[in-house]
């Protein structure tokens, strides 16, 4: 599978959490988990997570949030610096500042010191 067919996968739950049940079903987060690992062995990874919620808008704009959140939570940690090193290059993505603080959060101590 490619990033476009996550993208699709990724719309289907996104509509049925808005339109069906608010709650994720275990075949989705087997579904979001399975995203999670494309996207770790992915050459290029905001590239696809960029791809993978381009169908975000404002009706569904918290939704997909919470996966770009998600998504970034799980990338390794030099990507994590990365991102929070060059958040400018991301704002088309990352538009809600809790993702960023997020992010930072989840480096460890040890790892925010070396960085600073």
């Amino acid at each position: 599978m490619n990033a476009t067919d996550y993208k699709k996968i990724l719309e289907e739950i996104v509509h049925d959490n808005l339109y069906v049940s608010s709650k994720v079903s275990e075949d989705e987060n087997k579904k979001i988990d399975e995203i999670k690992e494309y996207l770790k062995t992915s050459s290029n990874i905001i590239d696809d997570i960029r791809l993978i919620v381009s169908s975000r808008n404002n009706e569904n704009y918290f939704a997909y949030d919470e996966y770009i959140n998600d998504f970034l939570l799980s990338c390794d940690i030099e990507m994590k610096k990365n991102i929070i090193s060059n958040f400018s290059q991301y704002g088309d993505l990352i538009k809600n500042d809790n993702i960023y603080v997020n992010i930072w959060n989840s480096i460890s101590e040890d790892e925010k010191i070396k960085y600073l």
